[in-house]
């Protein structure tokens, strides 16, 4: 380094361009990765000394104009970067002897220089430009082809720039240099300076240049300017090896000042200007690059065409080539949702906005130099999820039990469904079709909410609200015929029903075949036997209502009917002997003495209207007694309330029946296969009670006692 300087130091004007302060020049801008951009600067002082140990806080960067606030500087060997230099040697006849060597030994002194990420290559030029050797970082390959250099001919100077331009050009994106020695004028070129300057302006290849001798230094002079390199004078052979040691000197302590490029990717030249201080003093130096025409296209991933989406949809656009895009805006059937500025441009969409059915949805990316590219797809919004209750309808009216039935929309996978009555929770189903059956049992009569929440794999949640009825269940049981009854030309069936206006219609089926449905209360119907034969017939009442059915049956006998005319003629005895009639039913049987009423301690109530009642007392059941009066008393072992319990193994569950009927207590044996007695006598048919009556059922007699 102290030989470099004191050469230097004896040789005024050896580095062109030297000033007072610091000098810079932008030797190479690279945007081949735009809009990353890389800038080669090399920082001296005013003897071409390196300055080094500089950071991105001594530099100031402007693009356009525009201050940088945003880049990287650090020194090129701290980057383990390489540098592909080509040597081109002026081999013309004025180089032969002493000049030729000396140029051997600084060229060979340059290539010891290089490091191992290094690489050059040697050409010679006087007549003609031949390539020694190609790029290498072999030392001895490249020492070799310098050796080989003889000098004769002319010298074509410009064909040489040209070339070795285009041989730098060949190597991939990086640092490059042409190093250029000659002592003389072009005299042989097929093309111009201006040539060569154009084609290494446009491959982005700084030259440098080392004038020998007395040469002319203007051609060299403009185009190391214009290119980024730097013009060396070397004013004999001898100091050749100096000039070389001192290029390679700061090629080896460029800075390399990265950032990413505001500029438009719009295909036209853009300026960089950079500024270095140090110690107070300042330079700066520009050189102009071209940011690349970039037409970015968008495509939209993981969105097919016709795809079903729901709820949010995360939306991430795939940009090529990346880092250009200045927004993406996002549409659906030509309606904007929005604007995305900040890369990844990701967006969430969110389908719950959007009417279900087919849309477009479309992605517009702008980028820098305001170019547009579209990406669009037709998608199908569905519901992301949704509950409905299939069953029971709103308001229904439900008993015993109830099959709760959920329609289910989903798009992702259901979990669970949660049933709630009256916001507690009864069950969690989480089994496809995720039906849930409810059970009645204890639950109060009157209205409930039932409500069905659905959740999804991905936590999503639906609710469903049904409002339903708890009641009674539906009853029917025969009034009249009862069982066992025997009955002739006609019959009124009627049937007790409840709960009451529940029933909206009653079957009467014949031995299964339907024989009339009766829609009015109390839906009695009179059947006529005219057509029905003679003997053992069942009778089925089925009622409606509320969703509900619910049947009784019978079993009665039709009797044969006489002819008309035995008719008329028993018909007419009828009508002569219905005094005497009259007298024997309300006597018979007449074996059977009246009685005298028991003692009571108690006062018999008085009935409706003022009317007497009657009294039911169980023989030898201490003191068990029952009031009559209703319009229908029912007896028997499994009676409901408002009846006559009794609790005899022997009794039917419904036995018999007190009607009252114009004032008088009717007793009616409703199960003629165990038939009850009457004052100790089997008797089938209505009985009118008489104070001190005793009717036995099974094993048990009641005593028939008129209130006074």
């Amino acid at each position: 380094m102290l030989s470099i300087l004191a050469a230097l130091l004896l040789v005024p004007g050896q580095l062109a361009g030297a000033a007072e302060g610091t000098l810079v020049t932008v030797n190479q801008v690279q945007s081949e990765d735009f809009p990353t951009v890389v800038a080669y600067v090399t920082v001296s002082d005013e003897s071409g000394i390196p300055i080094t140990g500089l950071s991105s806080a001594n530099f100031e960067a402007f693009e356009d104009g525009q201050a940088l606030f945003e880049f990287k500087a650090a020194a090129a060997v701290d980057t383990q970067e390489g540098i592909s230099v080509i040597l081109a040697i002026d081999t013309s006849g004025s180089m032969k002897g002493q000049p030729i060597e000396d140029a051997k030994e600084a060229a060979k002194l340059f290539i010891r220089g290089l490091t191992a990420n290094d690489q050059a290559a040697v050409i010679s030029f006087s007549a003609t430009v031949d390539l020694l050797q190609d790029f290498t970082g072999d030392k001895d390959a490249l020492a070799a082809g310098i050796d080989a250099l003889t000098a004769e001919g002319d010298t074509a100077l410009y064909d040489a720039i040209y070339d070795a331009v285009g041989n730098a050009s060949r190597l991939p994106p990086g640092r490059k240099m042409v190093l250029i020695l000659t002592d003389g004028e072009d005299t042989e070129s097929s093309v111009t300076l201006d040539d060569g300057i154009d084609r290494a302006r446009e491959l982005n290849v700084p030259v440098f240049t080392v004038g020998l001798g007395q040469v002319v230094a203007e051609p060299l002079t403009r185009l190391t300017e214009l290119t980024g390199g730097r013009y060396f004078e070397a004013l004999s052979s001898s100091e050749l090896s100096e000039r070389f040691e001192l290029i390679s000197d700061q090629l080896r302590h460029q800075y390399v000042l990265t950032y990413r490029s505001k500029a438009p990717p719009d295909g036209q030249e853009h300026t960089l200007l950079i500024k270095a201080s140090h110690e107070a003093k300042t330079g700066q130096d520009s050189r102009t690059f071209i940011a690349p025409e970039i037409k970015s296209s968008i495509t939209l991933p993981g969105l097919a065409e016709g795809m079903e989406v729901a709820g949010v949809v995360e939306i991430t656009p795939e940009i090529r080539p990346p880092g250009f895009v200045a927004q993406v805006s996002y549409s659906v059937d030509g309606v904007l949702l929005a604007s995305v500025k900040q890369s990844p441009f990701q967006y969430r969409w969110d389908t719950g906005q959007t009417a279900l059915g087919e849309h477009t949805l479309t992605a517009t990316a702008q980028d820098l130099a305001g170019n547009e590219s579209r990406a669009a797809v037709s998608l199908r919004v569905v519901p992301l999820l949704e509950v409905e209750i299939a069953f029971p309808p709103e308001g229904a009216e439900v008993v015993d039990s109830l099959t709760v039935e959920p329609s289910i929309t989903a798009f992702h996978p259901v979990d669970s469904v949660e049933y709630l009555v009256d916001g507690n929770l009864l069950a969690t189903v989480d089994q496809a079709p995720f039906a849930f059956e409810w059970d009645l049992a204890g639950v109060t009569l009157g209205q409930h909410t039932l409500e069905l929440t659905v959740r999804d794999q991905q936590g999503n949640t639906a609710t469903a609200v049904r409002r339903v009825r708890v009641v009674p269940p539906l009853s029917v049981r025969f009034a009249s015929p009862v069982a066992g009854d025997q009955i002739e030309a006609e019959a009124l069936l009627s049937v007790d029903v409840a709960p009451p206006g529940a029933t909206e219609r009653v079957e009467y089926l014949l031995d299964g075949e339907s024989l009339a449905v009766v829609e009015q209360s109390p839906f009695s119907y009179r059947w006529q036997l005219a057509a029905v034969k003679p003997g053992s017939h069942t009778l089925t009442a089925i009622a409606y209502g509320r969703g509900q059915t619910a049947q009784d049956q019978v079993q009665v006998t039709v009797v044969q009917t006489l002819p008309l005319g035995v008719i008329f003629a028993l018909g007419a005895l009828a009508l002569a002997a219905i005094p005497f009639l009259v007298i024997a039913r309300r006597r018979r049987p007449t074996s059977i003495p009246p009685r005298a009423a028991p003692t009571r301690e108690y006062a018999a109530p008085r009935g409706l209207e003022g009317r007497p009642l009657a009294w039911l007392v169980e023989k030898g059941g201490e003191g068990k007694h029952w009031q009559l009066g209703a319009v229908s008393t029912p007896i028997g072992r499994g009676v409901g309330p408002g009846g006559i319990v009794v609790d005899d193994p022997r009794a039917s569950r419904r036995h018999a029946e007190i009607r009252l009927e114009e004032g008088q207590l009717v007793f009616y044996d409703l199960r003629p296969t165990n038939p009850s007695l009457i004052n100790g006598e089997e008797y089938r048919g209505p009985w009118t009670l008489r104070d001190g009556d005793e009717v036995t059922i099974g094993e048990t007699t009641l005593i028939f006692i008129i209130a006074p």
